[in-house]
């Protein structure tokens, strides 16, 4: 039997790129090998209805009324939820995005529902007060909410009357995603930023430790690239320039190969994040995948989980320049060791972090609430 799955998230890949549009599009890809049927209900920019069909999905774009706080709204959203809702078998919401939790608040649609939490809302403190009546009003209702790892759903006070009917399925990433560099590019790149690195791929935003990071580094001659884009690109730049720091590159947004190609080149991924808006971390995954040697910070969230202190890398404090300058002189100065914790954090990835792992989690999930 074909499962019917709709999908509810604010946007869409690869319209947007981040670790819940990633996160929509590998299960999806991976659920249709198995036998569901894939809809994805989205807001888009765009001023009229737009129908995107892959072999793995089908995406409907509803043109958003207006945005606030990070938050697409679409009146016309009502009307269109509630006619695929009454062609699916199990609609998977993902969080955060208010707007979806009064979707279901206003259609009371019966049908089963999955709700992937990717994270807690941090930034909007002001507006999650208000919010916080439908949000808990929204995970009650659901009948499985399915945190990305063991830690984080320990340590959210928002999950914690819900743990009964929560579940954890990691996030992973799909290989073939990442395509192979050429020879040519690699010398591109090698010749740009050398082949013994730390490398940050991220967005540049406040919660990623960036300006730790850089504090980090100074008076020192560790290379450090940083790839990516975003609201703090000019304070980091201003902030590197005051410090004189020679050993740092910002390389900007770069395109897919591009990042294959610095993931090879590398010595080890950083992500030094000091907030639990970071839930995950996907540039660690990649690092696993690559079978780098990670530094990521104690959290209280996935970041420490993907990340094995002592195993696949160092996990340090965050906000903490001593201890991560310590964490990557380490590594620089013992590359038998990076080198042993990377192939440790490959094989982690085989085994934990692939989007086929993934998916079959979720395929399996499907099938046991269409059979309750």
């Amino acid at each position: 039997m074909t499962m019917r799955i709709l999908h509810i998230y604010k946007t869409f890949f690869p319209e947007e790129y981040g670790g819940c549009e990633l996160a929509v599009k590998n299960i999806s890809q991976v659920t249709a090998q198995l036998g569901c049927k894939n809809t994805l209900l989205t807001t888009s920019k765009t001023k009229n209805i737009k129908y995107d069909n892959h072999a793995y999905m089908d995406v409907i774009r509803i043109p958003h009324t207006f945005a606030y706080a990070s938050c697409p709204v679409s009146f016309s959203l009502f009307k269109h939820f509630r006619e695929q809702a009454r062609q699916a078998d199990i609609i998977h919401y993902h969080f955060p995005w208010p707007f979806a939790d009064l979707l279901h608040f206003m259609t009371q649609v019966d049908k089963p529902t999955i709700l992937s939490y990717q994270c807690d809302i941090i930034k909007q403190v002001q507006l999650k007060r208000i919010y916080n009546p439908l949000m808990h009003w929204f995970l009650k209702k659901m009948n499985v909410i399915v945190a990305n790892t063991q830690n984080y759903l320990d340590t959210s006070t928002d999950l914690m009357p819900y743990l009964d009917k929560s579940r954890v399925i990691h996030l992973g990433i799909n290989g073939n995603d990442y395509p192979e560099p050429e020879e040519a590019l690699l010398e591109k790149w090698q010749a740009q930023v050398g082949n013994n690195f730390l490398l940050f791929i991220g967005m540049l935003r406040h919660y990623k430790g960036l300006d730790v990071l850089l504090d980090a580094i100074k008076n020192s001659n560790i290379p450090v690239v940083i790839a990516g884009d975003g609201p703090l690109r000019d304070d980091l730049l201003a902030h590197a320039a005051q410090n004189q720091l020679q050993n740092v590159q910002f390389v900007g947004r770069i395109s897919d190969t591009d990042k294959c190609a610095l993931l090879r080149l590398s010595q080890a991924v950083v992500l030094p994040s000091n907030s639990r808006a970071e839930a995950y971390g996907l540039s660690l995954i990649e690092g696993l995948m690559y079978a780098k040697p990670l530094i990521s910070t104690e959290l209280g969230t996935g970041t420490s989980v993907v990340n094995r202190d002592g195993e696949t890398g160092m996990v340090i404090p965050a906000n903490n320049a001593g201890a991560l300058r310590q964490a990557i002189q380490t590594l620089f100065d013992d590359p038998a060791r990076a080198i042993a914790m990377g192939k440790q954090g490959r094989k982690d990835y085989e085994q934990l972090y692939t989007a086929d792992v993934m998916g079959k989690h979720y395929f399996d999930l499907y099938e046991e609430l269409i059979r309750t």
